[in-house]
């Protein structure tokens, strides 16, 4: 640095100011001239040592619940993309579905000194992460697509109540008369919860549908083949709303098994990542949540956190969702 500083003619105080992107009270030309002897020397700064100077790691922790699903993989391209704008490492842990390894996933991430976590939890988590984020000694923390109320730290989620009414009300004007929503346990998830809980306000309300709402667990395909089967002979005009692409997938080999024609004699919709569903069969209406955008928003937020410092409201962001209607759902 000391040779930088001199051929440049200024101080080390000036250069050390320009590695760390402060540029208030320096002239745009003694920035070039900075940057150009730096490329001249080849110089390459200690950022371990800047790094301690200034009581930061330049990382930060990102810990999935599933990284085998697709939407995870896409949420952390989000994340990536942000922490390479800004010039941060970004470390990856996948929790396996496991509450345990969540914790462990968390506290070794501390235990590196990042400069904050992002959780996409796997749920049943909340006295944990909670009281963590509001340790004094530990770094922000921001929650991404499965949140807690009230929030006690920055979440970000897809407007899931909105967009699923939206999806209801789009079943309705198509004709079709009896509605099934199928998901996984929602026990402590709170994506899944919002989005049963709404299909069923909606049922409950709405006098032109009806439906019910089926749990999946660890019922035999056969025995679910044959309840399916059974609500399409009593209601002609079903449609099949997945609660995820994996529960997609579930109800796509279903019907196919049961020679049940997407489309024709069937309905179905979905959450799902729109780049593969509308290939599958005659495309699948979906409600796309974009993934890649809330990964980049919550990682903005966690860095607006680390940079700023000072206790604000915690913010509560959806990301809006979007329908993409293909024929899945068209009643003919």
């Amino acid at each position: 640095m000391a040779d930088v500083a001199a051929a440049v003619g200024v101080s080390k105080t000036t250069v050390s100011r320009y590695l760390h992107g402060d540029y208030e009270f320096m002239s745009e030309e003694t920035r070039k001239k900075i940057q150009t002897v730096i490329e001249e020397f080849n110089y390459r700064p200690n950022r371990a040592a800047q790094n301690l100077k200034a009581d930061r790691s330049n990382c930060i922790g990102f810990t999935i619940a599933d990284i085998g699903n697709p939407f995870s993989s896409l949420l952390i391209k989000g994340v990536q993309a942000e922490c390479r704008k800004r010039g941060c490492q970004l470390l990856i842990a996948d929790a396996d579905n496991s509450l345990v390894q969540e914790k462990k996933n968390i506290e070794s991430f501390f235990n590196e000194q990042v400069d904050g976590v992002i959780i996409n939890s796997v749920g049943n988590n909340r006295d944990y992460i909670q009281e963590i984020s509001q340790s004094e000694e530990n770094k922000p923390i921001v929650l991404l697509d499965r949140t807690y109320q009230p929030i006690f730290c920055d979440s970000v989620v897809s407007n899931n109540e909105a967009v699923s009414i939206e999806m209801m009300q789009e079943l309705e004007k198509q004709g079709w008369e009896y509605i099934v929503f199928l998901t996984e346990s929602v026990e402590g998830i709170s994506t899944r919860a919002t989005r049963k809980e709404t299909v069923e306000r909606f049922l409950s309300d709405n006098h032109k549908l009806d439906g019910q709402i089926i749990v999946l667990g660890g019922e035999k395909k056969l025995d679910i083949m044959a309840k399916l089967a059974q609500i399409i002979s009593v209601h002609p005009r079903t449609c099949f709303f997945a609660n995820n692409d994996e529960v997609l997938r579930r109800i796509i080999s279903y019907l196919y098994h049961m020679q049940q024609e997407i489309g024709r004699d069937v309905g179905v919709c979905a959450f799902a990542d729109e780049k593969w569903a509308k290939y599958s069969g005659p495309g699948i209406t979906c409600i796309e949540q974009h993934p890649f955008q809330m990964g980049e928003s919550a990682a903005d937020l966690l860095f607006q956190r680390i940079e700023k410092k000072e206790k604000r409201e915690f913010i509560y962001r959806e990301i809006k969702a979007d329908i993409c209607r293909y024929d899945s759902t068209h009643l003919k």
